[in-house]
């Protein structure tokens, strides 16, 4: 839903539960965007999330298949707070880069 990026002044995006085609592309339009919740989407890419780097807050993408790389992207987004990826299977070590996210104060990876 690209369309939904065009909404400059939307701040709160959930469509979990929901198996959607998604992608993240226009998601620089958005700027006012502090949150997102694409739990249980289906979600498997983060291509291009890190455009929105410089104000995204809040991140949940719990029970979605992502690859390592979609893991690593996410790493970019230092202004993140809240990060949930419940139920993602990771595997694997956690990247040295998760100490990038320095306004980080609510992490879960749970399985």
């Amino acid at each position: 839903p690209k369309e939904l990026f065009e909404l400059r002044n939307l701040r709160t995006i959930v469509l979990a539960k929901n198996t959607i085609d998604f992608s993240f592309d226009g998601i620089g339009n958005a700027r006012s965007l502090t949150e997102l919740d694409l739990r249980d989407t289906a979600l498997y890419s983060t291509d291009g999330i890190s455009v929105a780097a410089g104000w995204l807050k809040n991140l949940h993408l719990d029970s979605n298949p992502l690859t390592d790389d979609a893991i690593e992207e996410l790493l970019d987004l230092t202004e993140l707070e809240d990060l949930s990826l419940d139920d993602c299977e990771i595997t694997g070590s956690m990247s040295d880069n998760i100490g990038l996210l320095t306004k980080l104060v609510s992490f879960s990876a749970s399985n």
